[in-house]
């Protein structure tokens, strides 16, 4: 092989794994992320009767519906319900209630017949687990092939 060959598998390699080491960063990320929203909804979250103004699907496999609601403090906010669970979708112009975190009501809110869901923080955090132990596995087997290498040059340039 030539060198220049070589060169470029090297930085390949080199790439794919920064790439892939950069996994349990995201995925650490959406763990947070996740857990937060499902804290503030359980810990700080309100309810108020929001009227839907549409419907749409899909989105990632899930349908949502678009709700518009007052929040307790007086502001008006429209937003997108996602994980609205029912046989019986209801009609714009219809009431539901909703669970809505102070902080953040555009986008920390579920249907209020639902607990937080602290599923998605635990999913994200499994896969932050696993990429970051396959990450560490990959550095220990390329650093110990380095060193079986660096072994046995000596013994390949005497031949």
């Amino acid at each position: 092989m030539s060198r220049s060959n070589t060169r470029s598998q090297q930085r390949a390699v080199i790439i794919g794994f920064l790439v892939f080491a950069s996994l349990p960063v995201i995925f650490g990320r959406a763990a947070l992320h996740s857990h937060d929203v499902a804290t503030a909804l359980r810990d700080h979250g309100r309810t108020a009767t929001a009227t839907v103004t549409g419907s749409e699907f899909p989105y990632r496999g899930k349908d949502y519906l678009l709700v518009s609601f007052t929040t307790g403090d007086g502001r008006r906010i429209s937003t997108r319900l996602y994980d609205f669970y029912t046989y019986d979708r209801p009609d714009v112009g219809e009431k539901v209630v909703v669970r809505y975190a102070l902080e953040d009501p555009k986008d920390y809110i579920q249907d209020a017949r639902q607990s937080p869901d602290f599923m998605d923080a635990l999913v994200w955090g499994t896969c932050t687990a696993l990429t970051g132990v396959i990450t560490i596995a990959i550095m220990v087997a390329a650093w110990r092939t380095r060193l079986r290498a660096g072994r046995a040059a000596p013994y390949a340039a005497g031949r």
